[in-house]
């Protein structure tokens, strides 16, 4: 039974929302040791009571980077586990290795032994955190729809900020009613084994990504776990679409890069440019100077003229308030709105205003010392202005840089992608943690102008460079990156249809085996084309359908995508008929451009590139007025010039539909 659409997506919500306990570690293992390092407990224990700035400063980037340090390998190491064991077994084995790293960490004592303890234990967890954080976003992607995978994807933001809060106020409640002794780090360090133990298990009854077990060569599981991700049945004519194109798009792989290894991984058509997205835009979000804030929180609010340590832990607890709600608007609400692209260069445009603005303040108000527990107007303006730029790094360079670089990649080369692109960022961040204590204590204000330069001049230039991915399916990302042209495309799926007819004629020796067993073996191998091809044939037969149809429309006139579908016989299918239109050869004769939004909206589903404007020369070419709308989308009066007829006469004569 197919689930109604409210809950269609449920399952794979529920696989984001398990896997992504380990994206919680990732947030709360990065804030929490911030807090511990403050406490006057955790200094006398590990003899910096008396310690110069420096030494304060060097065990303090100690503590918080090399957990980042062992991140980097584990994202590099994820990328051959994950190929070779698949997504899910994967994650299990870097959950597995997270804990013995926490094991560590909650067991130190103190002294010199005891702090040698926690940085190896930091390092082990590090390793575990950084493959979770490599794989997990593959994972999820790889079994999301398209028109919500920004979302589901999205929520891994959303977890890494809860865990950042959930840090903050471990540490806040410990400041509160446990001033000594072990238990000051044991009880924030031993809290990670719950999400880590509730991913652990819940991850063993997830199924496999689809995407993955088809690059696997097992291509009946892969469409009966696919089937199951969309609430549908195999039979369904969207899912087996879906998985058509994920089949295409792997017999392309095979065809034309079969054997080059991981050159092709990095060199091949098309992927280069990824790669240097996925490096790029990781090194921008860790200089940016959000995570500065979120690992040295306490010490960046006491630099503000928050001074104590309790009052420090309550601002940095609002400011993981701030990132938690902020995010999650973001995500729920605006993500598949705003795209990709623009959400990044005016979240970026934002972020750098409003730290020039702290910059200024902190220069001509410097923090004023007062133990009475006081707080100046200016440093609550800081405070104030911090909390704002952190709604505007949720609203873009929070979440985004992991949703754009799990859209990006081909099937075959994700795991390879995503692992580069999270080793990079654990990389730039070990960096930032480890430079953030002497930038803070060495530049004063100019820490936050540095940031600024670097949110306006990289960021919102890199941002404005970068294409949009909103709405496109993974496979859609060769064509949007050059590997493969539309065209080419199609040619593919029609050489797929007439490798069933071939084989359909051929037998695997004769009825008592007298024979070709090499052949045999072929055909057991071609199993999985078969079965794909089988679909792809019915969604050339629909896109057939939807060609006929688009040319039937008058010359002079549109429709929309709906009634299409409506005529056709498919009133669900309307999205649907727009993909079938995308992967229309360009001068293939049929009139896409009659073809537009049920709102009016000329929503640039055509074939090739700058398809609403192709679209608006070639109406008004036709005499059909197309008008600015006042969010500056193209709009046609749909009352004068709609076509909307409820069925097509038999006997029509496709010649009176005019030019075409």
């Amino acid at each position: 039974m197919v689930a109604s659409s409210r809950w269609a997506n449920s399952r794979v919500y529920l696989l984001a929302c398990t896997v992504y306990w380990g994206i919680f570690l990732f947030g709360y293992d990065t804030g929490v040791a911030g807090g511990v390092i403050t406490t006057t407990a955790f200094k006398t224990a590990f003899n910096l009571t008396h310690a110069s700035t420096a030494e304060v400063n060097n065990v303090s980037s100690n503590v918080v980077a090399v957990l980042q340090g062992g991140a980097f390998f584990g994202a590099l190491g994820s990328a051959p586990a994950s190929n070779a064991i698949g997504r899910k077994w994967t994650l299990l084995s870097f959950a597995l290795v997270f804990l013995i790293g926490a094991a560590l960490q909650t067991a130190a004592g103190s002294g010199t032994k005891g702090l040698n303890m926690i940085y190896v234990g930091r390092v082990i967890a590090g390793l575990g955190v950084g493959g979770i954080s490599a794989v997990s976003p593959a994972y999820v992607s790889e079994c999301a729809p398209k028109h919500v995978r920004g979302r589901i994807t999205g929520l891994f933001q959303i977890w890494v900020a809860c865990g950042v809060l959930v840090s903050y106020f471990v540490n806040y409640g410990i400041s509160i009613h446990i001033t000594s002794g072990p238990r000051v780090w044991r009880i924030p360090f031993g809290i990670q084994f719950i999400p880590a133990g509730i991913m652990a298990i819940g991850v063993i009854f997830c199924r496999e990504s689809p995407r993955y077990l088809a690059r696997a060569g097992k291509v009946e599981e892969a469409l009966i776990n696919l089937a199951w991700y969309r609430s549908t049945t195999i039979d369904d004519i969207e899912t087996r679409q879906e998985m058509a194109e994920i089949e295409a798009t792997i017999l392309e792989e095979t065809e034309a890069r079969a054997g080059l290894g991981w050159k092709e991984a990095f060199f091949g058509p098309g992927n280069f440019i990824r790669f240097v997205i996925a490096i790029v835009i990781f090194m921008l979000q860790q200089f940016c100077g959000q995570n500065s804030i979120s690992y040295y929180a306490p010490t960046i609010f006491k630099s503000i003229g928050y001074v104590g340590t309790t009052p420090a832990l309550l601002a940095s607890g609002v400011y993981g308030v701030v990132k938690v709600v902020a995010t999650s608007i973001f995500i729920f609400f605006f993500v598949e709105k705003f795209g990709r692209k623009w959400s990044l260069f005016y979240g970026a445009l934002t972020m750098g205003v409003l730290f020039y603005i702290v910059g200024a303040i902190f220069k001509t108000h410097p923090p004023v010392v007062n133990t009475t527990g006081y707080v100046a107007p200016a440093s609550r303006a800081m405070a104030g202005l911090i909390y704002l730029y952190c709604v505007a790094y949720s609203f873009g360079w929070g979440p985004l840089p992991w949703v754009y670089v799990s859209d990006i990649f081909p099937n075959r080369t994700r795991h390879y992608g995503l692992a580069v692109a999270s080793a990079s960022q654990w990389l730039f961040n070990f960096t930032i943690s480890k430079v953030t204590p002497f930038m803070e204590t060495g530049l004063g204000y100019k820490l936050f102008i540095t940031f600024a330069t670097i949110n306006i001049l990289g960021m919102a230039t890199f941002a404005y460079l970068i294409p949009e991915t909103k709405g496109k399916s993974l496979e859609e990302m060769d064509i949007l990156f050059g590997s493969i042209s539309v065209a080419d495309r199609m040619r593919d799926i029609q050489k797929a249809e007439q490798m069933v007819d071939n084989q359909a004629q051929v037998r695997p020796g004769h009825e008592h085996g007298s024979g070709d067993e090499k052949m045999a073996a072929e055909m057991e191998e071609k199993v999985c084309i078969i079965c794909t091809c089988r679909a792809l044939m019915d969604i050339a037969e629909f896109h057939a359908e939807v060609y006929r149809y688009v040319a039937l429309i008058p010359y002079g006139k549109v429709t929309s995508y709906g009634h299409i579908a409506k005529l056709i016989g498919m009133p669900s299918h309307s999205r649907h008929v727009g993909q079938a239109l995308k992967f229309l050869a360009p001068d293939a004769g049929v009139p896409w451009q009659r073809v537009i939004s049920s709102a009016g909206t000329i929503s640039s589903r055509g074939p090739g590139t700058n398809g609403a404007a192709r679209q608006r020369v070639a109406l008004e070419a036709e005499g059909v007025e197309v008008t600015n709308g006042r969010t500056g989308e193209f709009r046609v009066n749909l009352a004068e010039f709609g076509w909307f007829p409820d069925s097509i006469p038999a006997d029509i004569d496709e010649a009176e539909t005019g030019e075409t």
